[in-house]
């Protein structure tokens, strides 16, 4: 078997159009500091129009996204949340309680992360969708192995609150 690293696999995938990075507008003054990769569909469905929700929906959990890529200061508590041995989620919480969207996936490498579905949380069955995620994690990374999450310094190398992971 012949070794490809995280970046030559996932540029197969976006090629092959199976996985689009996601890149926001961004200010003159900023860069991509961290790379986040997610389906065709998740990408679509977060920039489509969604008549039925609050106007700037789409554009709010865009500008959550961009704060993870743009090296902002994230945590894993009230930003993210470490739901198994591998699986996250980005926890978009918007001011109406109905519109709180969870997006699921996983650092595949240091600063790089893996977006793979979102549901509502009110519709979220946890064990189901944690366990779909992995195996559609597994599939894009695979021969990798996915790093041990814990402590949240393993996934990125600068903006991560470590005093909310110690209060858990």
């Amino acid at each position: 078997m012949t070794y490809k690293s995280i970046d030559t696999i996932f540029a197969e995938h976006d090629r092959a159009g199976r996985l689009v990075r996601f890149v926001p507008p961004m200010d003159p003054d900023q860069s991509i500091c961290r790379d986040l990769w997610m389906t065709p569909a998740l990408h679509d469905w977060c920039h489509q129009l969604d008549s039925r929700r609050s106007i700037d929906y789409k554009a709010n959990i865009q500008s959550h996204l961009k704060q993870f890529v743009v090296g902002a200061e994230i945590d894993n508590c009230d930003y993210m949340k470490h739901l198994d041995d591998r699986i996250w989620e980005f926890r978009v919480q918007l001011e109406r309680r109905k519109d709180n969207t969870r997006i699921f996936g996983a650092f595949v490498a240091l600063n790089t992360f893996i977006a793979i579905r979102q549901e509502l949380r009110s519709k979220i069955d946890w064990s189901k969708d944690v366990g779909k995620t992995l195996d559609k994690v597994s599939e894009f990374v695979s021969p990798h192995r996915l790093p041990n999450p814990v402590p949240f310094s393993n996934c990125l190398t600068k903006g991560y609150d470590c005093f909310k992971e110690a209060s858990k």
